[in-house]
This record gives structure tokens, C-alpha cells and sequence, in this order.
């Protein structure tokens, strides 16, 4: 946790390039739903950062479940 709404994930090993694809997505808590997005501007071969939103206001907001999936080719 990098701060409200903000996600650092690490690979305990690298991918080969920072060409892996990476889909984030964040469960509503019942009353909110919740959208999540990668940050472009923090995709490295052993990283990725990413961002959880309220949709009703677009501002980062921590959500109750955090899933990612990510593929690519690992050195």
C-alpha cells in the first residue's frame, strides 16, 4: 500500500521487458463501486503501481479487494 487508492506489486521475478500485460480490477464494498487502473508513469519488468477509484467521484479511494493478473515472458 502506497497511500490511499495507490498499490505498488512487486514480482519476485522480472518479466523480460516492461511489455507484460497487466489487468487490475477492485470489488465494490456493497454501497460504492470501485474501478482500477495501472499507472503507466510505474511499469518496470519487476513492477507495477496502480491506482483504485470510487466511480462516483474519481477520486482514489482504498477498495475492500484488490485482484491482478499479469502476463509476459519471465528472463
Amino acid at each position: 500500500d502506497d497511500g490511499t487508492g495507490e498499490y505498488g506489486v512487486n514480482f519476485t521475478t522480472a518479466f523480460s521487458t516492461t511489455s507484460h500485460c497487466t489487468v487490475a480490477t477492485a470489488k465494490s464494498d456493497g454501497t460504492n463501486r470501485f474501478g482500477a487502473q495501472i499507472d503507466n508513469d510505474v511499469v518496470a519488468a519487476g513492477a507495477v503501481e496502480l491506482e483504485t477509484f470510487k466511480t462516483s467521484t474519481e477520486v482514489l479511494t482504498d477498495s475492500p479487494v484488490v485482484m491482478v493478473a499479469v502476463l509476459g515472458d519471465f528472463t
